[in-house]
């Protein structure tokens, strides 16, 4: 968490283990992140720590490459997304090809492990 604190982005993430199409990683916030999108990655968040909204579906706004990650896209934000309250000991599947975005109230933290697969 102290990581996530220090980053410029509130975010902090840690790749566990890779098993050739899923690899599992441990990742802390400690503000909102930016709006996400992958082409051919499914992700299960297991919340370890802490709540959040999820903002999921929708459109990208403004959407742009992320560099060093081929099919990985961002934005300035979600258009017409639904909000997915979850906290401590929820788990969320969510499929490859959705918008999607982390929304922490301020000065709130999380803390999940990710398994990610590629379809």
């Amino acid at each position: 968490m102290a990581k996530a604190r220090t980053a410029e982005t509130g975010v902090y993430s840690e790749t566990l283990k890779e098993y050739g199409n899923h690899k599992t990683m441990l990742a802390a916030r400690a503000k909102t992140g930016a709006p996400e999108y992958h082409e051919a990655w499914s992700d299960f968040f297991v919340v370890l720590d802490g709540e959040f909204t999820m903002l999921v579906g929708g459109k990208l706004k403004d959407q742009y490459p992320i560099d060093g990650k081929p099919g990985e896209l961002s934005g300035s934000g979600i258009e017409g997304g639904t909000k997915i309250a979850l906290k401590k000991g929820d788990v969320f599947h969510l499929r490859p090809k959705t918008p999607h975005q982390a929304v922490l109230t301020p000065g709130k933290t999380l803390l999940y492990y990710v398994i990610k697969v590629k379809e």
